[in-house]
């Protein structure tokens, strides 16, 4: 649970092998569990309004809390100056040194959206007229140095401002220990991004460059990256030495501002993003992942589809993403969710709270506790709340179970620990045509096996490690999956047990009569996830004080969708 000293547990170190440590605690790894507030709900328009989020944030028993899509609000709705809006800024400042001061940590990604949807490619510092999608300048910010010190300018505005409530600059709050330079930024997010003049020149000199040191490197590259195949060999080796040459870039800059954070990048779930080398110079491993990520169509961005994941078939997503984490590197994910419209959220809590506890992850963020506006404070919500957990009453109370499992660490981690080595060879397929994707085939036994892959040199102490180009195509993993009967999952029958000595519960439908250890459960109307945990005694059977949770499913009133399936909403 989250403590209410103020930073008594001083800086942060990295810990070996792959884990968070406070520099007064060494040797015993620390874990944190927050929410995303983000967009005007970082900027409560009273500090009485601030205090009250901040206390229940802690309340709900986080320690940390991730500042995003916040920056619109500081620079106004265009980028011709980047200086802090004075009024918003205080606000922001208030809220953080509220929430710091009772013990949670704080996460920030330096570019995200600021003005939406499109950008003026000259305030952005690029010698062309015309708008740019958000997306773009994530590329052009790697190629373009006008951008890159776009970027770096409001770096040097955010991290080098002093909060008046903190008394200290942000690059220096030991509350700030994790750090992203740009969220969701891939190159080959889509193919137009690849027909952008800027980067396109960049592509022309880097391959220019290559040649010229070697004659015969890259025989089939293409001459020009535009509309060339993202997965091409050319195409990864240019993505993977531009973005390594961004974060050496990136971090010596912030280094030169005496930021003190921990850095990471590449927050966008990328399954070949794990095959760059820049991943091993980072801090720490960032990742995002959904389950029932709504799709947008028609005007006003309605009705939302979303696929009909049933649990357990969340725990696909949830294993596909275990192999984006580095053996030797703690493993945060900031951004995780079921659509606000999937029937079966309630179980999100407790399978993703025990899948990462089992995976013995570091660091997760829910998105979001607010996406914007006053929904957390007024219940005013002013639109369908896609993600937003301060309106939804089926998401917050979900989150019991991650504070429980993953946090209080109910749920033990797995012994079991596979390593899968990324050779040069592991970066193409065997014909050398394409990408390897960096997810195995048997990818689905991280629900018993905990899984990271390897860089080249890397240590990864109490790791079984294979090399990917061994086993990666294999039906079968490598070494047996650790079946210790505390998180199984029944895919013919959708159900799920989740069974530790403080907490059990699962997830069943109608009819289905599910035993998790200490507790049974039977639903006889609905299909329910049930969950019981020991707030008073380390055993449910001894326990004098127990929370029991029921979760159905519950949508804003007025709601309605095409069928029961609740796959398109058609009426807010």
């Amino acid at each position: 649970m989250a403590g209410r000293g103020h930073h008594h547990a001083g800086a942060f170190n990295l810990l070996s092998p792959g884990h968070f440590e406070f520099e007064r605690r060494p040797g015993k790894p620390q874990r944190f569990a927050g929410m995303n507030i983000c967009g005007s709900s970082m900027y409560p328009p009273t500090h009485a309004d601030a205090d009250r989020l901040a206390e229940r944030f802690v309340r709900l028993g986080y320690n940390t809390f991730r500042i995003h899509t916040f920056e619109w609000k500081l620079l106004g709705r265009t980028m011709d100056t980047l200086e802090l809006d004075p009024d918003a800024m205080d606000r922001l400042d208030y809220l953080y040194s509220a929430l710091t001061k009772r013990g949670c940590y704080a996460t920030v990604d330096l570019f995200v959206c600021r003005c939406q949807p499109y950008l003026w490619r000259r305030d952005a510092g690029i010698d062309r007229d015309g708008e740019m999608s958000r997306e773009n300048y994530k590329l052009l910010v790697k190629v373009c140095d006008s951008a890159f010190e776009n970027w770096a300018r409001f770096a040097k505005n955010f991290m080098t401002h002093v909060n008046p409530y903190t008394g200290r600059r942000y690059a220096d709050d030991p509350a700030l220990p994790f750090l992203v330079f740009v969220n969701e930024e891939r190159f080959g997010w889509n193919d137009p991004g690849l027909r952008i003049p800027e980067v396109r020149a960049a592509y022309r000199k880097w391959l220019a460059a290559r040649r010229a040191a070697d004659p015969k490197a890259l025989p089939d590259a293409p001459d020009d990256c535009a509309g060339a195949r993202l997965d091409s060999p050319a195409l990864m080796q240019f993505k993977a030495d531009t973005d390594l040459a961004f974060v050496r870039r990136a971090r010596a800059y912030l280094r030169s501002l005496g930021v003190k954070a921990l850095f990471s990048a590449f927050n966008c779930s990328d399954r070949e993003a794990v095959l760059t080398p820049a991943r091993g110079e980072l801090d720490y491993v960032d990742t995002h992942t959904y389950v029932d990520h709504p799709r947008y169509t028609g005007h006003g961005g309605y009705p939302h589809f979303v696929g009909r994941a049933v649990p357990p078939d969340d725990q696909k997503a949830y294993a596909q993403m275990a192999f984006l984490r580095l053996a030797d590197k703690p493993f945060a994910v900031s951004e995780w969710n079921w659509g606000t419209t999937s029937q079966y959220r309630g179980a999100g809590g407790l399978s993703f709270g025990a899948f990462a506890a089992r995976q013995d992850w570091d660091v997760l963020w829910r998105f979001t506790y607010s996406d914007s506006g006053d929904w957390w404070r007024s219940g005013d919500e002013g639109g369908y709340p896609t993600f937003t957990c301060s309106y939804d009453p089926m998401m917050t109370a979900s989150e019991r179970a991650v504070t429980c499992l993953f946090l209080r660490g109910d749920m033990a981690p797995l012994a079991s620990r596979v390593a899968l080595e990324v050779t040069p060879a592991a970066h193409l397929t065997p014909d050398g045509k394409r990408a390897r994707q960096v997810v195995p085939a048997w990818h689905e036994a991280a629900h018993d096996l905990r899984v990271a892959t390897a860089l080249p040199g890397a240590a990864a102490e109490g790791w079984r490690r294979f090399a990917l180009a061994d086993v990666g195509a294999t039906n079968l993993a490598p070494v047996a999956a650790q079946v210790d009967g505390a998180y199984v999952s029944d895919r013919q029958n959708h159900s799920l047990a989740v069974v530790t000595p403080r907490t059990s519960g699962g997830f069943a439908f109608p009819g289905r009569t599910t035993t998790c250890g200490a507790l049974t459960f039977r639903p006889e109307v609905f299909p329910a996830t049930v969950w019981a945990s020991a707030l008073v005694g380390e055993r449910l059977e001894t326990a004098t004080r127990i929370l029991v949770t029921h979760l159905t499913d519950t949508q804003r009133h007025g709601s309605v969708f095409t069928d029961d399936t609740q796959k398109t909403i058609v009426r807010p």
